[in-house]
């Protein structure tokens, strides 16, 4: 079981673009930073953040712009093999951004891992796109989708995993957090009124999921 995370890399978007998210203000939380307008409060997610699970890396890149803006930009490779090994036989990359504006921050429960608190606060977002294109890539790939085979030790595999090559326009909320080391960033979804954690990256490129995985 997956430590209580809903991990969406199949997918290739985040979960913060999805309906569920729902439209709407943010959590009635402190707004203080977005009235001083002298610090962006969301310059701390500066960077690129890895995830691996299987055979799909994600690579999610966060650019600050202006005083409360954040502009995400998603990518995920599919590799022949599992743990992200071998060669890369499939590319989806965004052709444009994402923009999160800052709304305040409120307190959540963390998911139970070790390197985590019980609770903090985390830094409320909402997502805009006026619409979104898509690029895939690879030997693999076969219309919209990268079909493959591989072999562990329990036989041979299978695999198939689809992506949205023209995301619609939409708005939803969520939530960011970092670790106080600022090598972990998690990304929450609002869903009925209530932040759920929903992918675990880490600055880290060889960062893999399984590392997070309890029996």
């Amino acid at each position: 079981m997956k430590t209580g995370f809903k991990y969406t890399l199949a997918a290739g978007t985040l979960a913060l673009l999805a309906a569920c998210g729902g439209g709407g203000g943010g959590g009635g939380g402190d707004s203080s930073y977005a009235a001083e307008g002298s610090n962006n409060p969301l310059a701390k997610y500066a960077g690129t953040y890895y995830v691996c699970e299987d055979n799909e890396k994600l690579k999610l890149t966060l650019t600050p712009e202006g005083s409360v803006n954040l502009n995400l930009l998603l990518a995920t490779d599919i590799y022949s093999n599992e743990n992200c090994t071998g060669k890369i036989i499939g590319s989806y990359r965004w052709t444009s951004p994402v923009a999160a504006t800052y709304t305040g921050q409120t307190t959540v429960t963390i998911p139970p891992i070790s390197l985590l608190p019980f609770s903090d606060k985390v830094d409320e977002i909402k997502l805009s796109s006026s619409g979104l294109k898509a690029e895939l890539t690879g030997t693999s790939v076969q219309g919209n989708c990268v079909k493959y085979s591989y072999t562990t030790t329990k036989g041979s595999v299978n695999r198939e995993t689809c992506f949205e090559l023209t995301l619609e326009p939409i708005t939803s909320n969520g939530a960011l957090y970092q670790t106080s080391d600022k090598k972990y960033l998690i990304q929450f979804v609002r869903e009925n009124g209530i932040y759920e954690p929903e992918t675990i990256a880490s600055k880290d490129s060889n960062f893999n999921y399984n590392m997070l995985v309890k029996d």
